[in-house]
């Protein structure tokens, strides 16, 4: 490219952290979209988001807390601690 038309070239426009053209108008156009909704419409949908992960959470936890007490129950950790053995040697000989 010669010096007269490296003038002519233009960068692409970017968006807020320098996201490029059809990315940043579109998180322009989402971020106005929220903006929009009234405040009250928006703590709802945040809340009601809040309260769905919390419950799934809870119910996993549940879940798991169960099984692995009945598993503790009749079986021991032998299975895990070698896993942490072959998986602990794998580390060592890759990141040393």
């Amino acid at each position: 490219m010669d010096k007269e038309s490296a003038g002519q070239h233009r960068p692409r426009p970017q968006g807020p952290g320098g996201v490029p053209g059809r990315a940043a108008r579109s998180a322009q156009r989402r971020t106005g979209e929220l903006a929009s909704l009234a405040v009250g419409e928006a703590l709802l949908i945040g809340a009601s988001q809040i309260l769905a992960g919390s419950l799934v959470a809870a119910v996993a936890a549940y879940l798991s807390v169960r099984f692995l007490t009945r598993w503790f129950q009749t079986r021991t950790l032998t299975p895990f601690a070698i896993y942490c053995l072959v998986v602990g040697a794998a580390c060592i000989i890759r990141f040393a």
